[in-house]
This record gives C-alpha cells, structure tokens and sequence, in this order.
C-alpha cells in the first residue's frame, strides 16, 4: 500500500524503509518460528517484508514455514489444536492465529 505512495518526499521513504528493515523485519523473523500465534503473526510481517522489498528467497522461506505445519495447526476436523488448549480464551487465539495466515496467503 505504501510503496508507491507519492504523499512523502524522499528523505521520509527512506526513513519508512528503513524501520521496516531495521525495526518490522527484524522483529518479525525473530518470531516468526514460533509454534503459536505469535509465529503466524511474525510470518505475515516477514512476508510483508520480502514482498515489499522484492527478497523472492524471504518470501519463499516464509511460504514453506506457512505450508510445513499448516496441518498441524490445523486438525482434518477444522479445529486448531495448540489454540483450543487455551480453553476459555480459544476462539479468541483461533481468530488471533488464522487471521495473519489468511492475510499471509494474499500477499503474492
């Protein structure tokens, strides 16, 4: 949304640029192993990431972390396994962690 943004002189864009790799980048690929929600949400950042600054490699690595434990985090059944053992809280961290894979999934 903001790559092409022409409301910001060049000074800001770098400066944009810069947090995200200094700052939005390197956060997200610190969590983005994570087996829980923080994972899927580190997953959505780190692929922004390589979507914005065209890293066609960061992308692919995050796409295979998408495809390698989806049916995991998934049962066959619909549920999600490691986010209904929260019980009470479970549909909340349900929607927490399919929400940045859905948006995951649209970045191309």
């Amino acid at each position: 949304l903001l790559y092409n943004y022409n409301g910001w002189n060049a000074t800001d864009r770098a400066k944009f640029f810069q947090w995200v790799t200094n700052v939005y980048s390197k956060a997200s690929n610190q969590i983005k192993t994570n087996a829980n929600n923080w994972g899927d949400w580190g997953r959505l950042g780190s692929i922004l990431s390589a979507h914005l600054f065209d890293n066609s490699s960061q992308l692919q690595a995050v796409v295979n972390l998408i495809k390698g434990d989806l049916f995991h985090k998934i049962a066959p059944d619909g549920h999600m396994p490691e986010e209904t053992r929260r019980e009470a809280n479970g549909i909340w961290y349900t929607y927490f962690s399919l929400a940045p894979m859905t948006a995951a999934c649209w970045v191309n």
